[in-house]
């Protein structure tokens, strides 16, 4: 969740409105209802296999998943201090949300704290980050860009670039291999 608040359940479920940084999962077949509560809403939305098809209720199936609602105060955030990818005297968190099967390809949430400056190191094949809460430059040898929340960042390959936030910040990443961040 990016901005705004949102409900994903069965119909019959009480409210629950997850704020932003607030992760839910809802596996194929399941019939389920999203509903939004903001002024302004705004999600990032990851299919892991396609096609995405919505069908009426009558057509649900059992994949034996079960959806997952994780509201963000109950998010369990890691320091650098418990972590080897965040190589950094600075205050990042890092809160791991899902992994595959494989134990491959991860999706987690970064902290940046105010006056953050590092570099991100990747050395995996994928790389996505999206910007949660706040705001970071992105600087490369291509790029200086301010990336405010909903931007997009994607590296496929091996690679490093510069990150920078004045605010505190928050990034979701989804990669198949290792990341680590530096000062």
């Amino acid at each position: 969740m990016i901005k705004g608040l949102i409900h994903n359940a069965d119909s019959n479920a009480e409210h629950l409105w997850m704020p932003s940084t607030s992760y839910w999962t809802q596996p194929a077949g399941g019939n389920h209802i999203t509903a939004a509560n903001g002024d302004e809403n705004l999600i990032y939305l990851e299919i892991d296999s396609g096609p995405y098809l919505v069908k009426p209720s009558e057509k649900q199936f059992d994949n034996q998943e079960y959806p997952l609602n994780l509201h963000a105060d109950n998010l369990v955030w890691q320091s650098a201090d418990e972590l080897t990818a965040l190589k950094t005297r600075q205050a990042m968190l890092l809160a791991s949300l899902w992994q595959s099967n494989d134990g491959k390809t991860k999706g987690q949430l970064l902290k940046l704290p105010a006056d953050f400056s590092g570099n991100v190191h990747v050395m995996s094949k994928e790389f996505k980050a999206v910007i949660i809460q706040g705001a970071v430059t992105l600087a490369s040898p291509k790029h200086n860009d301010l990336l405010e929340a909903g931007s997009y960042i994607e590296l496929n390959g091996v690679g490093k670039f510069n990150l920078s936030s004045s605010q505190p910040a928050i990034l979701y990443i989804r990669s198949n291999g290792e990341f680590d961040v530096r000062d």
